[in-house]
């Protein structure tokens, strides 16, 4: 039988999210107040008289947050990013700030700062794919079927968003989205539309734009420049995005690249790609500023309609 650590009436019975059929939650040791270690369990909700109450439980994760607890190989919370790779060698994935180690359905997550170069979390998945299948954290789609772009998976990039005027758009932002595919198999790029105008509207999707160039045996590890521009002369308005994509990790922290890619209006005011051009901009390395990108696409004789 479950013990349970100091707090867990007063912080709700450890309740984390719940869907009416499974609840969430996690049992932290020594207690819920500074806790060394957690432990994400999912719990089918059943009646018992008439109190509900947690039935079939399984473990969904745990969650090392002290330098007294180590993972079996040793790891601990302030070991540098340098004794990590020593440790476990490369990842199967890496963004800025997250290593994630994946072997037979289970994830080992080691997030670092980037500052100080040291570990603050470590974070082992046992079970997270079954969970979210049966308790979403959240549900993606509206009633109305659009994207709510302030839920998961997509991380926006605010940096890289902005408000747009192009043609056969009313009020629009152009959102740029990082999306963990395929659990924790890449990160990739996504592009998005959204309504910018009236309250209910914001961050909904109105267009989604087509599979962008970098994404190909990539994982991106941020959007990193973004130009709106008649690049064909046309008179639409095209799109040109630099992103950095991950090659490796050392001591120092990520390793990475840039890679381009353009995206051309057409007459119904969609967008598409052109891949043999976006080929062609990344071999010949005139992806590493928008001047870069913009002056070499120019030159080319392009009709998109």
């Amino acid at each position: 039988m479950w013990g349970y650590g100091e707090g867990y009436e007063a912080s709700n019975n450890g309740f984390i999210s719940g869907n009416g059929e499974f609840r969430r939650w996690n049992l932290s040791y020594p207690g819920y107040e500074e806790p060394e270690i957690r432990f994400v369990v999912l719990s089918k909700i059943e009646l018992e008289g008439e109190d509900l109450v947690d039935g079939e439980s399984y473990l969904v994760a745990a969650s090392i947050e002290s330098p007294k607890i180590t993972t079996r190989r040793g790891l601990k919370i302030g070991d540098t990013l340098e004794e990590t790779l020593q440790i476990y060698g490369q990842p199967d994935s890496v963004t800025n700030g997250l290593l994630t180690y994946s072997k037979n359905g289970l994830h080992l997550c080691i997030s670092w700062d980037t500052s100080t170069r040291k570990i603050d979390n470590i974070f082992i998945e046992y079970n997270m794919g079954k969970s979210i299948k049966e308790q979403p954290y959240v549900n993606f789609l509206e009633e109305d079927g659009q994207i709510d772009l302030n839920m998961e998976p997509y991380i926006i990039q605010k940096k890289q968003s902005f408000n747009a005027s192009l043609a056969g758009w009313k009020n629009v932002r152009f959102v740029s989205t990082l999306k963990n595919e395929k659990n924790h198999s890449f990160i990739q790029a996504q592009f998005f539309l959204t309504g910018n105008g009236k309250e209910d509207y914001e961050n909904k999707v109105v267009y989604n734009f087509p599979e962008f160039y970098g994404n190909t045996g990539r994982m991106i590890d941020k959007v990193k420049a973004v130009a709106f521009k008649d690049l064909n002369q046309d008179g639409r308005t095209d799109i040109v995005i630099i992103a950095d994509y991950v090659t490796g990790v050392n001591k120092n922290g990520v390793e990475t690249r840039p890679v381009a890619g353009a995206y051309f209006q057409t007459k119904d005011n969609k967008f598409i790609t052109l891949p043999e051009l976006d080929k062609e901009i990344n071999q010949a390395e005139h992806n590493r500023t928008l001047n870069n990108v913009i002056q070499y696409v120019s030159k080319q004789r392009i009709n998109v309609n």
